[in-house]
């Protein structure tokens, strides 16, 4: 798996592509809470992308029959990754887990090329909140990743 890792200048691995790459976005949200005073909450959650990258595809017998391959995650830095942006962030950290929990980042790559980028993340987003109707009022709080 070298040839994964291979740099190009001090530039990370870059594909050239003629179209936009189609990043597939998801979240599980493992705690949400809300602070009504400072008018913002604070998420735990599993960020996944998703995304195609040709020349990391490898024959499926390199896999052993498996649907992917993990490597370590340090291996991500070497990677061309989307620069994923989450508006009106106030505070974002990765997760510290110790080994009695599920890692709190994961990187697979399937034989088509496929890569699967996991990392879990502690938030926290301003939300501005109205309370004319409390206690039966209701909050819409945006969580917009671009």
């Amino acid at each position: 798996m070298a040839s994964i890792t291979t740099r190009h200048g001090d530039q990370k691995h870059f594909f050239p592509r003629d179209h936009p790459v189609v990043v597939n976005v998801s979240i599980e949200i493992a705690s949400l809470q809300v602070d009504t005073q400072d008018m913002d909450f604070s998420l735990e959650f599993f960020f996944r992308q998703g995304w195609h990258d040709p020349n990391l595809a490898y024959a499926e017998q390199q896999a052993g029959g498996k649907k992917f391959i993990v490597f370590k995650v340090d291996l991500v830095k070497d990677l061309w990754t989307p620069d994923t942006y989450i508006y009106g962030i106030n505070s974002i950290q990765t997760v510290q887990t110790d080994s009695a929990v599920p890692a709190s980042e994961g990187l697979r790559i399937s034989p088509n090329g496929y890569v699967l980028f996991s990392t879990r993340l502690s938030m926290t987003i301003s939300c501005s909140m109205k309370f004319h109707n409390f206690p039966m009022d209701k909050q819409t709080c945006f969580f917009e990743p671009d």
